[in-house]
């Protein structure tokens, strides 16, 4: 008496190897594509800089009468009486680590802003407020968001225009 494999078993042998070998293909597939999507998100939520030319700068006091503000965004804000807003109004000159395009679609923006006169400004502490003087230059942290709306904060590694 002979043993051996009938050729239905055959088929079902290859067809079995086919749909797990399928499901492996489809396993890896889907985890690459939710590791790229998750490098992607990580990507956006970094934290960069970006560097800043000071035009101008404003101090802010607040009292009875005058105790309403805007953010540089355009949200309005309300300011205890009494309290004081050292703010230098700035234009963005350079994005630090976004690939080219990305930063190149940036800068693109930050001109439409100043050009629908949406300047930026920053608070700062009163030394650095009478530190800045227009044309100097200094660094913000930067968290881009994904329609590229920008979050900005601080006031880093001021350089005066003059050199000094």
């Amino acid at each position: 008496m002979r043993v051996g494999i009938n050729s239905k078993g055959i088929h079902r042998l290859y067809f079995a190897l086919a749909a797990l070998g399928s499901l492996g293909l489809i396993f890896f597939g889907l985890k690459a594509a939710w590791n790229a999507y998750l490098i992607k998100v990580m990507d956006v939520k970094s934290v960069r800089e970006a560097t800043a030319v000071a035009l101008s700068k404003g101090l802010i006091r607040f009292d009875e009468k005058n105790h309403a503000s805007q953010t540089d965004r355009g949200d309005p804000i309300e300011r205890p009486v009494g309290f004081e807003e050292w703010r230098v109004y700035y234009k963005i000159v350079d994005f630090h680590g976004f690939d080219e395009k990305t930063k190149r679609r940036l800068l693109e923006r930050e001109s439409k802003r100043l050009v629908e006169d949406k300047i930026r400004f920053t608070l700062l502490s009163e030394d650095q407020y009478n530190e800045m003087e227009a044309g100097d230059t200094f660094t913000l942290n930067c968290q881009r968001f994904s329609d590229d709306d920008l979050m900005l904060w601080g006031a880093l590694n001021h350089k005066k225009a003059s050199g000094k």
